[in-house]
């Protein structure tokens, strides 16, 4: 699993405030309750980076993918499919392929199967890889075409969905 060094710095601040209660005698039951909800907080959020960061391994080995085979994307009609293909660009480390705040395989859009770059126009907006499932607090880890990700908000999601023309910046369908 690959951490980045906002994950590692997350880790590290939990394990201080770990040992500053298990070292403080006085420390009574309403703070260890607040630092179980700071330490739960945490969590959530090296998690949340821990998927983004493992999405951006997976969009950016869609990119190598799709350099080598002509500019087009690779077939994304099933996670086996695309783990088989991306197999070589990954270096093995194929728990990137997992979500790790749902533990579920990313989904990808179909739409995007063997799609040629020249059709993209809006790269930057367009979501070729998510999170199956919204984390605690409703957002999901998104790839783009273009091999950046984001995580969205629950209302940034909800916009994307809803496929209301304007409604969002973001898309799932080709344009």
């Amino acid at each position: 699993m690959s951490l980045s060094k906002k994950a590692i710095f997350v880790a590290m601040s939990i394990a201080a405030l770990v040992f500053i209660v298990c070292s403080h005698p006085a420390a009574n039951a309403q703070q260890t309750g607040d630092i179980y909800s700071i330490y739960v907080h945490a969590h959530q959020r090296a998690t949340a980076i821990t998927a983004e960061s493992n999405l951006k391994q997976v969009a950016l080995a869609i990119m190598m993918w799709t350099s080598d085979h002509k500019n087009r994307y690779p077939q994304l009609d099933s996670s086996a499919h695309v783990e088989h293909q991306l197999a070589s660009y990954i270096g093995g480390a194929k728990e990137i392929f997992i979500d790790p705040v749902s533990q579920l395989h990313w989904t990808y859009n179909k739409k995007f199967s063997g799609v040629s770059l020249s059709r993209l126009t809006t790269p930057t907006s367009d979501i070729i890889a998510y999170s199956p499932k919204a984390g605690p607090d409703g957002s999901r880890a998104c790839a783009f075409t273009d091999g950046h990700c984001k995580i969205l908000s629950q209302s940034e999601w909800a916009a994307v969905v809803s496929g209301k023309k304007g409604a969002s910046p973001y898309t799932l369908d080709v344009r």
